[in-house]
């Protein structure tokens, strides 16, 4: 199973994401166009501070719309934010913006793969829903629902058209569906 979540950032450091063997295989790899060079060897001394000033140039090179991944993790992040002076990673270390959902998922099913990909905008979501690794969806935008923006449909990928008659009133609901 692979999610891809569309966020503003994760923290690939949290002990939560750290696999002894994880399930990103070379396969994995080749299906999202990961190189050598786009793998992150994460620093983990459990001082965030510490071991992001060393692992900072790593994170400096990270390309606009090019995948990375977490070596260690099933943590795969792709940024589409422009604005952002830290691709992918939160702005500190107590920031959770990302850090939610993405554990969730992991809560959920300790072997999906998540996907973070950052920024809200028309091109994280088009690659989301186009990508033909991705399984499933998860968004978090802070309005009731997280749906995506309508014009972001007419991009999706045939295979997501049944999922936008989905609709939740309220959070409290459960989505109806015709």
């Amino acid at each position: 199973m692979t999610v891809a979540v569309i966020d503003s950032g994760i923290n690939p450091y949290h002990d939560i994401f750290q696999r002894e063997q994880p399930n990103v295989t070379p396969d994995v790899l080749a299906e999202f166009g990961i190189g050598p060079d786009q793998t992150i060897s994460l620093t983990r001394t459990g001082d965030f501070d510490a071991d992001f000033a060393n692992d900072n140039p790593q994170f400096d090179a990270i390309e606009t719309g090019k995948p990375y991944w977490f070596e260690g993790t099933n943590v795969i992040g792709i940024s589409f934010d422009e604005g952002t002076s830290r691709k992918i990673l939160p702005d500190d270390a107590g920031d959770t913006h990302g850090f939610g959902v993405s554990s969730a998922v992991t809560n959920a099913n300790s072997d999906a793969i998540i996907v973070f990909v950052e920024g809200v905008n028309e091109d994280s979501e088009a690659w989301a829903m186009t990508h033909p690794a991705v399984d499933l969806i998860s968004t978090s935008y802070g309005i009731p629902g997280s749906p995506p923006l309508p014009y972001h449909w007419r991009r999706a990928s045939p295979a997501w058209s049944a999922t936008a008659s989905c609709t939740s009133v309220r959070p409290t609901t459960r989505p109806r569906c015709r």
